[in-house]
């Protein structure tokens, strides 16, 4: 039998970068949907991040706005699929944002109605539009959020 749930409003994605230069993007971006089934072997999810939303200090915010600019990466879609069985589930997909796709690996831990979902993607060399910086070689970044999953 399949469960399913959506993925309700209001939620934030932390969006944490390793350093970059002196210092390093520490921000927040909300998830505007999402979508998780399961079955007896399999687990899907799906969420959409809003990166044209990133709040983070204003030099970070100002690169960020930039890039999502540059590569028409107005959101983060993330698909992924997993075992279930796993004790935390890991799903294993890619996030595509504009001309942009990223293998990526989100664990997540379902607890009734709420889900705390993390992860790291890891981008590799990144072009920055900041003064100084210029590029980046192993650029990674980290997601964690908390889900609220409203029954479907």
């Amino acid at each position: 039998m399949t469960k399913a749930w959506v993925v309700a409003p209001g939620a934030k994605v932390h969006l944490v970068s390793g350093r970059i230069g002196l210092m390093s993007m520490d921000g927040t971006a909300p998830v505007t949907s999402g979508a998780l089934t399961m079955d007896e072997s399999r687990v899907h999810l799906e969420l959409v991040i809003a990166l044209d939303q990133v709040k983070a200090n204003l030099l970070m915010q100002t690169a960020v706005r930039s890039l999502v600019k540059r590569y028409n990466a107005t959101a983060l879609i993330f698909r992924g699929a997993g075992e279930v069985g796993h004790d935390p589930l890991v799903v294993i997909g890619e996030a595509h944002a504009g001309e942009v796709v990223v293998p990526m690996t989100l664990t997540f831990e379902r607890t009734g109605a709420l889900a705390h979902v993390f992860g790291t993607a890891y981008l590799g060399t990144v072009d920055l539009p900041l003064p100084g910086v210029g590029k980046i070689d192993n650029f990674s970044f980290s997601v964690e959020t908390q889900l609220t999953l409203d029954a479907h």
